[in-house]
């Protein structure tokens, strides 16, 4: 489930209309469009995902309901000149109301740290995991997937992952953006965090031929980094290739409902139901 125009502080009229049946006119229906997008669409999902850091900061606030109103007021008068100020109080605010149906939906919520695609559109104060520690500490009880290794802010990552229980470190596209940093990546990793709490690959692209090749370098680079670990003798062949499917596999399938989504969409299909569940929040 996509949530970039919510914690970016841009809700979509046309999303909560489509998606929800209801019109943005003050925070209730915001809260309400949210409440009934994910009755609807979360029993299905996998995963909730925001790359917001494109747009905005990833530091955090805790904003009061009347905050929110005023921001959300602005916006809905303006929004092509919303001030910054809002558009971040906004964002804040249904981050973290996602953030509290991620726990109640049981549902990670992916989102994107460090290094951005493209070219001349990259702020590095915003991109910084580090960032997210007062969302960490505000939300225990959901699960936080910090995705593309953070590069180049790897250390942070791997502190994050290390102190912070409900943190997981993904490296979904870090692969083919320095394959050489993420084998190094690998090595300090392993000596410093959880190796349960590691997702090894991720193709993050829009084409099936990438993600092969993607999967093809993962593996070649994977395996580079835990030959030097043989090789330095801290583990053997055997403990590699455990921590290979562990890092590949058993980790991801531990954190994402892979199986119960896969029954769920088998019941509606077998139904002859709609993809959409009928449940709405009353």
């Amino acid at each position: 489930m996509g949530l970039v125009p919510f914690c970016a502080g841009r809700p979509a009229k046309e999303i909560l209309r489509d998606e929800a049946d209801t019109e943005l006119t003050d925070l209730a229906s915001l809260r309400r469009g949210l409440d009934v997008i994910f009755a609807r669409n979360a029993p299905l999902a996998i995963a909730l995902k925001s790359p917001h850091a494109y747009g905005r900061t990833l530091k955090w606030r805790k904003r009061e309901d009347s905050d929110a109103e005023e921001a959300l007021k602005q916006y809905l008068a303006d929004p092509e000149n919303c001030s910054w100020d809002a558009r971040l109080a906004l964002g804040d605010w249904a981050w973290a109301r996602c953030a509290e149906l991620s726990i109640e939906y049981g549902l990670p919520f992916k989102l994107h740290t460090g290094y951005c695609a493209g070219v001349n559109n990259m702020h590095m104060e915003w991109i910084k995991p580090s960032n997210l520690c007062d969302l960490l500490m505000a939300y225990p009880n959901a699960r936080f997937v910090l995705m593309h290794a953070s590069w180049p802010y790897q250390d942070e990552l791997i502190a994050l992952t290390k102190h912070f229980t409900n943190v997981y470190t993904d490296l979904c596209w870090a692969w083919s953006m320095g394959p050489s940093i993420v084998a190094d990546f690998i090595w300090r990793y392993l000596h410093s965090a959880p190796a349960n709490k590691l997702f090894a690959f991720g193709g993050d692209t829009d084409y099936p031929v990438m993600s092969v090749g993607y999967a093809l370098q993962a593996r070649k680079w994977l395996a580079f980094a835990l030959q030097m670990e043989i090789d330095e003798g801290w583990i053997d062949e055997k403990r590699a290739l455990e921590l290979a499917h562990m890092v590949m596999h058993d980790n991801q399938y531990a954190v994402f409902d892979i199986e119960g989504r896969r029954q769920a969409l088998r019941s509606i299909a077998a139904a002859g139901g709609p993809l959409l569940a009928d449940r709405v929040p009353e």
